[in-house]
């Protein structure tokens, strides 16, 4: 098995052992410390939350994850576009494996919530499905030319779209970015679903709230209240771009793409180019832009196109010209088989606050050692 970029070799212990630790007090009654056992299991991570994670080497864009009985993280999928494949990566093995190479350009990817084995992806001017089980790939919306042509699937146009999202009755929301609309996939039939946006990309469902959370390219946040159809923004403000956190009517975005909401969907979660910003939904009401905005971690990718989150709350992205796929660590390791793969024979390196710290962990010592 090929080790991931972030495992290297332990280094040997030390040839001379260490000078006896000077007399005690003698010890209070109780049981007394002992010394970790290298052939036991590890020990937990003395990390502080968060932090980041370098899955696998590869130009990542588009990412989703997709549950599993396998793995409580469930399966990222992801297309690389070095290859013009979809890859798969399996969180308990640590292996990424070719799932489709005979695509052209592949993007994102939404799941229909009442088709769990069916993904829907962009290629370039096209929708696609993915089926889980077979592999099998169907063009179902768009005739590989650009245009704004609306009518029977395999006759309307698109000019690269980007965001996907099912809402209620399994119809199919497209970021349709250069048209700047929203169109819709129903039946076997495109139409324009809104022409609210500016530069519609990244979009996240609210099924309990019929809400469907939009990002612009040009630096902001909106929300689609299906009910209404009416628009509002939440964060940051059209053509007004920066890294300012706050409140959403004073914060802004430097390049925001990607967007996710938790599972418990108290936030949304935002690849903003170089950082992840998350909104915190608790904290306002989105009629009135009173949302906080807040910055997770600075400056921790080179160009962070999509993130989503697994099925342990922690978030993956695609680092596009970091050419990494990457995961940031919200509060639970999920790689067990990995760190005891580690154990007295490895170590991974973990960024903390940022790509310029790097910590590693050697499990043989136990120690944490700053590079």
């Amino acid at each position: 098995m090929g080790w991931p970029g972030w495992l290297r070799k332990c280094p040997p212990p030390p040839s001379t052992p260490p000078s006896p630790p000077p007399p005690s007090p003698s010890p209070r009654p109780g049981p007394q410390p002992t010394h970790p056992d290298p052939h036991s299991s590890p020990p937990p991570l003395p990390l502080q939350y968060p932090f980041v994670v370098t899955l696998v080497e590869r130009q990542g864009l588009g990412i989703v994850v997709v549950p599993s009985d396998a793995s409580p993280a469930g399966t990222a999928y992801f297309s690389d576009l070095f290859g013009n494949t979809i890859r798969s990566y399996d969180f308990e093995s640590m292996q990424t494996s070719i799932v489709r190479d005979d695509l052209y350009l592949p993007k994102n990817f939404a799941l229909a919530p009442d088709k769990p084995q069916l993904l829907y992806f962009v290629s370039e001017n096209q929708i696609m499905t993915l089926d889980l089980r077979s592999y099998a790939v169907e063009v179902v919306a768009g005739t590989g030319g650009q245009g704004a042509a609306d009518g029977t699937a395999l006759e309307a146009s698109f000019v690269k779209p980007r965001g996907l999202a099912v809402i209620e009755g399994g119809r199919l929301i497209i970021a349709d970015v250069y048209n700047k609309k929203l169109r819709e996939l129903s039946n076997g039939y495109v139409s324009t679903f809104t022409d609210l946006v500016f530069n519609p990309k990244g979009l996240a469902y609210d099924s309990h709230s019929s809400l469907l959370y939009v990002v612009d390219t040009a630096c902001h946040v909106a929300v689609l209240d299906l009910a209404s159809m009416e628009m509002h923004g939440i964060a940051g403000t059209h053509g007004s771009c920066g890294t300012e956190d706050g409140r959403g009517d004073v914060a802004t975005f430097k390049q925001p793409g990607g967007i996710v909401l938790s599972h418990d969907r108290s936030t949304l979660y935002v690849a903003d180019y170089y950082s992840i910003r998350a909104i915190d939904l608790t904290s306002g009401d989105f009629r009135r832009s009173s949302y906080i905005v807040s910055t997770i971690l600075p400056s921790i990718g080179l160009q962070i196109e999509d993130v989503h989150i697994d099925g342990n709350g922690n978030l993956v992205f695609t680092d596009y010209y970091g050419r990494r796929v990457r995961q940031l660590v919200l509060g639970s390791f999920s790689q067990p088989n990995a760190i005891h793969l580690m154990l007295c024979a490895e170590i991974a390196d973990f960024f903390l606050h940022g790509p310029t710290i790097r910590y590693t962990l050697c499990w043989s010592c136990c120690n944490l050692l700053l590079l």
